[in-house]
């Protein structure tokens, strides 16, 4: 332990130590929520091929926050209304074209720990289109699906250019993307399914402050979000009541920073599983994560990384009642 209370900790051989803090802990603030939505659903069939779907959504949300080490005590509320609206269309049996917009809102930050400075602050706002196509096929045994979107979010905090030590409400980030899946069970025993999704996510308007300066981080990618993930999982039922699971996901590198300096490696995890049935409701899992023991990160910043979990296993029992 350092004069300043920090320690350093070996991630091979970890000493904990003790958390010293010389002046006292103490609560910072309570905060209570309420919180009520309405909502209302439609799904109207045109036709035999054609079905359109509806929804509007209002939320209502209050937040009372009490100071307990000061008198920054505050009161704020939010009401929004949010709705979407789609169709779906088979032109025969077993191939569905569909397509969707929404939107949507997200608070700036957790509406639990919202700080005082944060009242002032409304809603981020969103908006989603996808579209897509899902096919089923060689007599139900397979089945595929395509799907295409483009989400924005606005409203995003980001540092003020003209002002850059303070923080508003200017930034807006675009994402889009290609997911495909195919699921095919092989025979009465054996099951595939994988999913491929590529994604180009980045900032629209964005700015953070370096030095006093507002600089631009337009066009970076935001980081933790990677642009390709792989997954693949077989299901093989070799005995009555016994079933194993091998799983491998591939996940593209990521940039811990939203200036785009500091880049994750790409990573490769095996997973492996095996139930037993020991009744129609009751079942043993045995479950082993990240089998060849991969060291990668999970999440980070651009001086620090947090490791994901080392290998390990969970036994456990499940029941259905």
């Amino acid at each position: 332990t350092f004069p300043d209370h920090t320690s350093v900790v070996d991630p091979y051989d970890p000493d904990p130590g003790v958390f010293v803090n010389v002046a006292g802990t103490t609560p910072e603030f309570e905060s209570d929520i309420d919180q009520v939505a309405f909502f209302a659903e439609n799904h109207l069939t045109v036709s035999k091929k054609l079905s359109l779907i509806g929804g509007i959504r209002q939320d209502r949300s209050k937040v009372d926050r009490h100071d307990l080490r000061g008198t920054n005590d505050f009161v704020t509320k939010f009401d929004d209304i949010t709705w979407r609206a789609g169709a779906v269309y088979t032109p025969v049996p077993g191939l569905a074209f569909y397509g969707q917009y929404a939107t949507a809102v997200d608070p700036v930050s957790g509406l639990l720990s919202l700080g005082f400075g944060g009242r002032l602050y409304k809603l981020a706002s969103g908006r989603m289109i996808e579209i897509g196509v899902k096919n089923e096929f060689w007599g139900g045994r397979g089945e595929w699906t395509l799907a295409g979107y483009d989400i924005e979010k606005q409203d995003i905090l980001a540092a003020n250019p003209d002002a850059p030590g303070q923080t508003v409400q200017i930034g807006a980030q675009s994402s889009r993307g290609i997911e495909a899946s195919l699921a095919l069970q092989l025979t009465d025993k054996l099951r595939y399914e994988g999913n491929v999704a590529l994604l180009d996510a980045q900032f629209d308007e964005f700015y953070t402050n370096v030095g006093g300066v507002a600089v631009s981080l337009a066009g970076n990618r935001p980081n933790n979000i990677p642009e390709q993930i792989v997954t693949n999982w077989v299901t093989w039922q070799f005995l009555p009541r016994w079933e194993a699971r091998a799983g491998v996901q591939w996940v593209g590198e990521i940039y811990n920073n939203t200036a785009n300096t500091v880049k994750r490696p790409s990573s490769t995890v095996v997973n492996l599983g095996l139930d037993y049935d020991v009744t129609d409701k009751s079942v043993i899992a045995l479950n082993v994560f990240n089998v060849f023991d991969e060291v990668y990160a999970t999440g980070g910043s651009s001086t620090a990384w947090q490791l994901a979990p080392p290998r390990s296993a969970e036994l456990s029992y499940r029941i259905k009642f």
